[in-house]
This record gives structure tokens, C-alpha cells and sequence, in this order.
């Protein structure tokens, strides 16, 4: 009897040892990034030597831009004193740097271009660009789009004051809800509205919405996905819809908010229920496979604000072909799912840390 009790004791220790082997996150270094602020503008370019280079902005209270190595190695910085003299710096809602002496700062009333001596050089302002539109627009963050100078693309913001919160979020819908910004730094720079509205490509039917797409280009093609769908959709670079690609989860049941009714919108809870619920968060595309990094649902009643940061979240692998590889949940609250940034080594995905100047990041590959 005690020879089976033994035997038994020993399946179930090496059982759970090969679950656990089998979803332990593919962490293999740590690197720390001094002096970030804790900012929420990052991003990565190439460099005239073809090295990666990362950089950190915080634009309102330092109002610095600093460039660092992928190993956290710092660079240089750039401190921008023209800050507030046109537009407050605390409407600035992105930040992409194409190079240390091409800088684009968006908010939603303008397009600034500085450079490395820390000048504002050009303001494009959004009542000025968008005058002859029927539908004025303001510019909003262009959250994870890609980072190709020539080539960008951007949220619309419809910016029209309805008297009725239903008739704004059907009128939102009709109006194209998108741009797209091309030699920005040039003399020829142009800014197109694109005449599409990419909410009616993800729902059959109207539905109040709380939140913009998000975008990612891959190999001349654009993936886009919402927070209220578990589908993301590819375009070409024509913006002609190619597939739907449905994501999975082996630890979620549902993935994507509710979405609200046309009717619903004026008691729509837009911050609750996205917050709350399983939804996809950012698209990479390294080594020939795609990840996916979706968050699992958290019982918002439960927790302050602070700690939505600590939302369990999966990073799913598949290969080329979109063929599920594998999936690998964080559950130990010590990573952030909403800030990862993409290095020639594989995925940074910052550690959470009371620590408001400094930021470590692990690696996963």
C-alpha cells in the first residue's frame, strides 16, 4: 500500500512540475532603463548605423526625450523648452521619433515636428488642416501604430458637440476614422483622410464604442484590432480588407468588452467594462511569428485604480501562417501586459515597481 501511495505522490509531483515547466514565461534578462520618469511615450528606430534604439518622453513636468541602447545602455537626451508656448504640453497624447532630429509630438489640436537642439520648428494645426472637411476632426493618439516616417497613420476624432450622446456615436460612425500622414518632415508632407470607417469591417450593426482602434503595421500590411472584438483584421497597404483572424485563449473563455447599443450610449460605463474584461492589448511580429498579448478579465470593484496595471495577461505565439504555437500566461502581478516594446532581442516587458524614475524591463524570447 505504501509502495502505491508513493507512486501515486510522485505522478502528481511530476505532473504539476511539467505544467508548470510548460508556462513558465521565456524570461532570460533583466535590463534597467535609469532616469525614464515612469513615461508612457516610447518607441524604437533605427539608427544610421542600423543599431535599435530606445527612447523615453516626458513631455509636461521634465520635458525631456532620452535614447538609450536596447540593453538600457543611456545615450543622449533632448529637452524641449518650447513646450506650452502654443500648445500645452499636457495635451500631447504621443510621441514618435523617427531619428534624434525628427521628432513627432501629437495632440489633439496639433501636429509639432521638433529636433536634437530641442526646437518646436513646426506646428500643423488640426483646424487648419481639416477646414475644407464638412466633418471637422482633431488628431488623437496614434496608439501602437507603427513608427515609419514616410507613413503614418492616425486616429480621428469626430469633433462635433451633439446635443444626444446616441446621435454623436452614430454620427461617429458614418464619417471616415482615419489618416493617413506621409512625409511629415518634408516640404511635400500631405495629410489624407481615408475614406473608410473600419469600425463597421468589426460589428454587423451600430454600437456605441468607447475607445479608439489600434494598429500595427507588418510586412506592407496593417492589423488592427478593438478591445470590444477577439477578431484582428488585416488590410493591405490599399486598405482593402484581406481576413479576420479569430484569437484564442486557453485561460479565457471570451475575449472582447461588451459592446453597448446605439440607445445605451448616453449610461454606457466606456472605462469599467473594457477594464474589466478579457481583451486583446498589443500585436508583435518577430522571428516569423506573431504574439499577441491579451489581457485577462479583473474584477475592477475589487481593486483602485493603480492596480489595473497588474492585470494578469497572455502572450499568445503563432507562426507565420497564424497557426497556434503556444501560449504564455503572466499570472504573478510583477509584469506590465500594456508596456512591452519590441527589440531586435525579442519583447522588453517593463517590471511593476514603485520606482517613479527608473524602469526594468525583462526580456522575453
Amino acid at each position: 500500500m505504501k509502495k502505491y501511495f508513493s507512486l501515486f505522490i510522485c505522478f502528481l509531483f511530476f505532473s504539476c512540475s511539467k505544467k508548470e515547466v510548460n508556462y513558465v514565461p521565456h524570461i532570460s534578462k533583466t535590463y534597467t532603463f535609469n532616469k525614464t520618469y515612469n513615461s508612457y511615450n516610447y518607441g524604437t528606430f533605427r539608427d544610421s548605423l542600423n543599431n535599435n534604439i530606445i527612447y523615453f518622453c516626458e513631455p509636461v513636468t521634465h520635458k525631456v526625450i532620452k535614447f538609450y541602447k536596447e540593453d538600457g545602455a543611456f545615450l543622449d537626451s533632448i529637452y524641449f523648452t518650447d513646450f506650452g508656448k502654443k500648445i500645452n504640453s499636457s495635451t500631447i497624447v504621443s510621441v514618435d521619433a523617427f531619428s534624434k532630429n525628427k521628432i513627432l509630438f501629437t495632440s489633439h489640436e496639433a501636429l509639432m515636428l521638433g529636433n536634437n537642439n530641442g526646437e518646436i520648428y513646426k506646428y500643423i494645426f488640426a483646424d487648419s488642416v481639416f477646414k475644407n472637411n464638412k466633418i471637422p476632426y482633431l488628431f488623437t493618439k496614434k496608439t501602437n501604430t507603427q513608427t515609419i516616417e514616410n507613413d503614418i497613420i492616425t486616429d480621428l476624432e469626430y469633433n462635433i458637440t451633439e446635443k444626444s450622446i446616441p446621435v454623436y456615436h452614430l454620427n461617429s460612425l458614418k464619417h471616415p476614422n482615419i489618416a493617413r500622414i506621409e512625409n511629415i518632415f518634408s516640404k511635400n508632407a500631405s495629410i489624407k483622410i481615408i475614406n473608410k470607417n473600419y469600425y463597421n469591417d468589426f460589428f454587423k450593426k451600430p454600437h456605441a464604442y468607447g475607445d479608439f482602434l489600434n494598429y500595427r503595421k507588418i510586412k506592407n500590411n496593417h492589423f488592427i484590432y478593438s478591445r470590444y472584438s477577439d477578431e484582428i483584421l488585416e488590410y493591405n497597404d490599399s486598405f482593402k480588407l484581406l481576413k479576420k483572424i479569430k484569437i484564442q485563449s486557453d485561460f479565457i473563455k471570451k475575449i472582447g468588452a461588451k459592446l453597448y447599443s446605439i440607445e445605451e450610449a448616453g449610461n454606457a460605463d466606456f472605462s469599467k467594462e473594457p477594464n474589466s474584461k478579457a481583451t486583446i492589448a498589443n500585436v508583435f511580429y518577430l522571428n516569423n511569428s506573431y504574439y499577441i498579448v491579451v489581457f485577462h478579465p479583473m474584477d475592477i470593484e475589487k481593486v483602485n485604480t493603480s492596480e489595473l496595471y497588474h492585470k494578469d495577461f497572455s502572450i499568445i505565439k503563432y507562426d507565420s501562417n497564424w497557426n497556434k504555437i503556444e501560449e504564455i500566461p503572466f499570472l504573478d502581478k510583477k509584469h506590465m501586459g500594456h508596456f512591452i516594446i519590441q527589440t531586435s532581442e525579442g519583447l522588453l516587458i517593463k517590471q511593476y515597481n514603485d520606482d517613479k524614475e527608473n524602469s526594468t524591463f525583462s526580456l522575453f524570447n
